[in-house]
């Protein structure tokens, strides 16, 4: 089995934000979606 992750995070820059917050977003995302993918599917058992 083969499982992707990616960390996707978007904004509106403002001139007191810098590059490194959008990073840190994204970065955040990656570690939901990565959780989300230990989780899955809900029920193991049932599939095997």
């Amino acid at each position: 089995m083969l499982t992707v992750s990616f960390g996707v995070a978007s904004l509106v820059p403002t001139a007191s934000q810098r590059v490194e917050h959008l990073m840190q977003m994204a970065d955040q995302a990656l570690y939901v979606a990565k959780a989300q993918v230990a989780t899955w599917p809900p029920d193991r058992h049932r599939l095997a």
